[in-house]
């Protein structure tokens, strides 16, 4: 169960890093696999500080008519750009980016980062879901074992009685008993029987 429940834990929390990668591109409508799919252009998907974005934006703008950029995102630290390039200006245009601090974006996905974003929380919830039910099954082990445990420790005085009855001798007329008691309770012990047995006892000490 709980190798189960590190599994999941796991999971969770690759799929969180992803969703929390992917949320920076939610404004963008298509998925990000489409854009391997032009032939004449290539597409550039990543990250510059924000304070690059409009310096770059008149560079790609003034160095290379034929680009496009567009800012995705920005969280005020990092903006999340696409350039979409002619192929024999890509390479030109990639390196002075990484002038700015461009970062290429490894994020891949079959769907708008929207729709992958719904479907990740959904796989987050589903792995939360399967802990919750685990721990409950934990739970009610748990409750079986102490129930269990009572009953077993139940059965064990029980038993120790059952046992103990074996050091008694009895008879019609007589009451014979073989055990233990600590030496310095002797007297107390005999001063008991006498008070309640009287004279019809006879008790037999060793050490």
């Amino acid at each position: 169960k709980s190798k189960s429940i590190n599994q999941n834990n796991n999971e969770i929390t690759k799929l969180t890093a992803l969703k929390n990668q992917l949320e920076s591109w939610i404004f963008l409508d298509t998925p990000l696999d489409d854009y391997k799919e032009l032939r004449s252009s290539k597409v550039l998907l990543g990250a510059i500080p924000s304070t690059e974005l409009s310096s770059l934006r008149l560079s790609v703008e003034n160095t290379f008519k034929t680009a496009y950029l567009e800012a995705i995102g920005d969280n005020g630290k990092d903006a999340n750009i696409m350039v979409i390039a002619h192929n024999s200006q890509a390479n030109e245009i990639e390196a002075a980016m990484k002038i700015s601090g461009f970062v290429k974006s490894p994020l891949r996905s079959k769907k708008a980062p929207k729709e992958e974003l719904f479907d990740l929380s959904a796989s987050i919830n589903k792995h939360i879901e399967q802990n919750n039910i685990i721990e409950e099954e934990i739970i009610e082990y748990l409750k079986r074992l102490y129930e269990l445990q009572g009953v077993y420790e139940y059965y064990s005085l029980y038993l120790e009685r059952l046992q103990a009855t074996d050091k008694f001798l009895r008879s019609n007329s007589m009451v014979a008993m073989q055990g233990y008691y600590p030496a310095e309770a002797k007297e107390e012990l005999e001063s008991l029987m006498k008070e309640t047995l009287e004279d019809r006892y006879y008790l037999e000490c060793e050490e």
